[in-house]
């Protein structure tokens, strides 16, 4: 489950297929973003390629055609709009 307030929660299960930087993740406070983004990176690593089932350790998810792209999700992430409003709007404004 991605952290949001319960009206926005989205299951990561009903991902649409985009990336990471396509995606907002915005909270008050710094602890809360890194938490937001650990908890999508575990989510996201234990997605693998495959029908859809889950074997209670890894997911598998039939968007995910290849192994490695969970990696390469992983690697996007880092790059990810996930933090505080107040850094958000900072980067919406500065030159």
């Amino acid at each position: 489950m991605i952290a949001a307030p319960s009206s926005e929660r989205i299951d990561l299960r009903e991902w649409a297929g985009l990336l990471p930087g396509e995606v907002v993740l915005l909270t008050f406070t710094n602890r809360a973003a890194d938490e937001m983004r650990d908890r999508l990176r575990r989510s996201i690593a234990r997605l693998q390629p495959g029908p859809t089932g889950d074997d209670g350790t890894r997911r598998s998810d039939p968007r995910i055609r290849q192994k490695g792209f969970s990696e390469q999700l992983l690697t996007l992430l880092e790059d990810a709009p996930i933090g505080t409003i107040d850094s958000f709007l900072n980067q919406l404004v500065s030159p």
